[in-house]
């Protein structure tokens, strides 16, 4: 089974939209993903955490995935802010507000 990301053209800004197509996002394959407002979190098969940059408006599927130094079991993107929650290999609940630079060794608890 791949682990392909895709995103649903048409529900950018308008969550009551049912969308008109699905639309393959390149550049990762993903294990689990979670996505908010202008925001895609994303967990790969060896705990990388990757976020979406450049989701516009005008690039709904944003333009790169950045790898952040950190590793998780699973996130979770909060849908109406930026910030996210996520779980690592030892059960610890980590939260990562955008903007706030992570640390090499930790997230933020």
């Amino acid at each position: 089974m791949t682990n392909h990301v895709f995103y649903r053209a048409g529900t950018h800004g308008n969550e009551a939209s049912t969308g008109t197509d699905w639309v393959y996002v390149e550049g990762k394959e993903l294990k689990q993903v979670s996505s908010g407002d202008n925001i895609v979190w994303g967990v790969d098969d060896d705990n990388d955490v990757f976020i979406r940059e450049g989701i516009s408006p005008s690039t709904p599927t944003g333009t790169e995935w950045r790898l952040l130094p950190v590793k998780m079991e699973q996130v979770d993107a909060n849908p109406r802010f930026q910030l996210a929650w996520g779980v690592n290999s030892t059960d610890n609940v980590l939260q990562r507000i955008a903007g706030v630079p992570i640390p090499e060794t930790h997230c933020y608890v």
